[in-house]
């Protein structure tokens, strides 16, 4: 299925971590430790980065395949000492005193992101809709920033979730702009650029053998017209 994104919706600022164990200090003691990582997804590629920056191989630590909540409760009751996860289940391995974030989103900012898709048929035959759809979109954004409060219920009450872990997440997201995602989907060095990031991720998925062919330029899967307009309307 052909697609291209059209804007960055968010990128993740700590609301994604490697939590450890308060005998770990350093990325480098992560050497002979065990992990729980679930594996194939954003926080096992967090957790790649991670030991990437320590200098340490991927065998140095032994990993265990595990779901990111119950990473969490396994590091909290001291049967691992290394655990990727995310929001709110962050917040629990810090509050019960067992866990503190050695590395998180923030550390590779951009890395983690959302971005909004469309097929290419639809980009083809309804650019006029996909022009409303964004528009809408950063008009949803603009109410929520100016009524965080009665988002969050919304959210809330849709997600099966409490207010307060939603307020604990969005402390870790940063939302984009339109002028902000369009920075964003320029080609760069650092994870800030979607490019290189998707890039990143490319490596990732076809090391890792949920991705047998490579993709075609990240360049070439971006399409930055709807947000030019967008800016250029107001």
């Amino acid at each position: 299925m052909k697609a291209k994104a059209v804007l960055q919706m968010d990128t993740s600022l700590g609301a994604d971590a490697i939590v450890v164990s308060p005998s770990i200090q350093s990325l480098q003691d992560f050497a002979g430790k065990n992990a729980s990582v679930e594996v194939g997804t954003v926080e096992h590629l967090l957790f790649l980065q991670a030991l990437k920056k320590s200098g340490l191989p991927e065998n140095a630590v032994q990993v265990t395949n595990q779901a990111s909540d119950a990473a969490i409760t396994a590091l909290i009751a001291g049967k691992t000492q290394i655990a990727a996860s995310y929001e709110p289940f962050i917040s629990q391995a810090l509050s019960s005193g067992k866990g503190n974030v050695i590395f998180s989103s923030k550390d590779v900012p951009g890395l983690i992101a959302d971005l909004l898709i469309v097929r290419q048929e639809v980009l083809d035959q309804r650019p006029d809709v996909v022009q409303k759809l964004v528009k809408v979109w950063y008009q949803t954004l603009d109410y929520r920033q100016k009524n965080l409060d009665t988002a969050l219920a919304i959210e809330a009450k849709q997600a099966g979730s409490s207010v307060d872990e939603l307020r604990k997440i969005g402390q870790g997201v940063k939302w984009q702009t339109p002028q902000e995602s369009t920075k964003n989907f320029q080609a760069g060095q650092t994870t800030e650029s979607v490019v290189r990031a998707g890039e990143i991720i490319t490596e990732f998925l076809l090391d890792k053998k949920m991705m047998t062919t490579k993709p075609p330029s990240m360049t070439a899967l971006i399409d930055t017209q709807f947000l030019s307009q967008h800016i250029a309307s107001k």
